[in-house]
């Protein structure tokens, strides 16, 4: 052959590198992500690596969370709350996919009994700091123990039904 192709290693499409830590109701999480972002498949040596997620929890009063850094925003749940080594396919719907997008920001969540919510002050969609986005979420468990933290019936053991209803808003000034 007039070339001769190195043929040894491997080649990662995609890389995540996270940590979690907890110390009682304190908690970090940190995502790294590596991507090969080249269009061109003969080149795949560019290895962007990007911060992913990046915030810390902590217990605000009993009942209520507080939570500040990069994150999702808390409007649909399974853009928010089903990582993506929790989904059923290999991507999220077209909805999901619109608020996947991570921002800096502030966030108080809270749950009692069977009822749930989420509030997020955030960096607007523009990355710039000149704009806010407001984002809140109230979710109840009709029946059963309600979602978990993946997609679909995934998980679920035994036959108990599992329904529950939310409502979400997102505002961007």
């Amino acid at each position: 052959p007039a070339t001769q192709e190195d043929l040894s290693g491997f080649l990662l499409d995609n890389a995540r590198l996270e940590f979690r830590a907890s110390q009682g109701d304190y908690g970090v999480y940190i995502a790294l992500e590596g991507a090969d972002t080249s269009d061109d498949p003969t080149t795949s040596q560019d290895g962007t690596v990007r911060l992913l997620d990046a915030y810390g929890t902590g217990k605000v009063m009993e009942g209520i969370t507080g939570q500040v850094g990069r994150f999702r925003a808390p409007f649909l749940w399974s853009s928010f709350m089903v990582e993506e080594n929790h989904q059923i396919l290999l991507d999220r719907t077209f909805n999901s996919q619109v608020f996947q997008g991570r921002q800096d920001g502030v966030q108080l969540s809270g749950a009692y009994d069977r009822f749930s919510w989420w509030v997020a002050l955030m960096n607007g969609t523009d990355q710039l700091l000149d704009e806010i986005m407001w984002t809140g979420r109230v979710q109840a468990v009709v029946l059963g123990t309600g979602p978990g933290a993946q997609e679909g019936a995934w998980g679920q053991t035994g036959g108990e039904l599992n329904l529950s209803i939310g409502a979400a808003y997102i505002a961007a000034s």
